[in-house]
């Protein structure tokens, strides 16, 4: 599995489950989720990645909704806990 267009899931609602903010960090995420069999989107968008930073640009990793949970724990599992996105975070 790898990375696919958002048309892909068209009428269905993704869940964000990473936020890279280094290209390092994106294609080591993108190497576990395709690991991990996983099928994901990544769009380009807006953040703040620390506190009285200017916006950045970051990477986004979408999930289907089902699999956010087993995302979280191999993007844990591979040290990518920074950019791992939790539920108080939506």
């Amino acid at each position: 599995m790898a990375q696919v267009e958002r048309d892909r899931f068209e009428g269905i609602k993704l869940a964000p489950v990473f936020l890279a903010i280094s290209l390092a960090e994106a294609l080591k995420a993108e190497g576990v989720l395709s690991a991990g069999g996983v099928d994901y989107v990544v769009e380009i968008e807006k953040c703040w990645p620390g506190f009285l930073r200017s916006p950045a640009a970051g990477a986004v990793f979408y999930v289907l909704p089902q699999q956010v949970q087993y995302c979280r724990e191999r993007l844990l599992g591979a040290g990518l806990a920074g950019g791992v996105v939790n539920e108080p975070d939506l």
